[in-house]
């Protein structure tokens, strides 16, 4: 392939294989003088992809991961976190952090957890592009971050017809 936007991304669960890969990209695409005190770690994603109330999908192109995104499942209150999502500044640009998005949601809803709640730092791109897809403002919390900046959850309640079809039956193999 001679380009990026010619690549094939192909969108799957994360293995405990991927866990260094994506470690790489948390330190990559996140500013550790902000978020160094959240990052996750090698052996983090590892846990994370063991845990039956977590999932992480991964982006894979030619075999390499080059982003992904998290989620955490409250089941009893059928509320899903929406905890990071990266992708390699690279492969930005290609809409491969909406397909994961995207496939989060898809997931949140086929594992009965149909509120999406997600936390950003401050109002800035993501904050509109959120707002865009239906998601609401449920709280601001200021000077959350290091440098003063402010959290805003959001929060959506997602449903069937919100899916971007298909999913596999056993909502673990996206196919996209």
């Amino acid at each position: 392939m001679s380009t990026l936007k010619e690549a094939r991304i192909e969108i799957r669960p994360a293995t405990k294989q991927d866990a260094g890969a994506l470690a790489k990209i948390e330190r990559r695409c996140f500013d550790t003088a902000i978020y160094g005190h959240i990052l996750l770690s090698e052996s983090e994603f590892t846990r994370m992809v063991d845990r039956s109330r977590a999932q992480v999908i991964v982006a894979e192109t030619a075999g390499r991961v080059v982003g992904y995104a998290s989620v955490y499942y409250l089941r009893a209150r059928r509320l899903t976190w929406f905890y990071s999502h990266a992708v390699d500044s690279e492969y930005r640009g290609l809409g491969i952090g909406t397909r994961l998005f995207h496939g989060v949601e898809d997931l949140a809803v086929a594992n009965d957890c149909p509120c999406m709640i997600l936390e950003i730092r401050g109002k800035r791109e993501l904050y509109e592009r959120y707002l865009r897809c239906g998601y609401k403002v449920i709280r601001e919390i200021p000077k959350f971050y290091p440098d003063g900046s402010a959290a805003i959850r959001m929060g959506r309640l997602l449903t069937a017809q919100d899916l971007t079809p298909p999913v596999h039956a056993s909502a673990r193999k996206l196919v996209v």
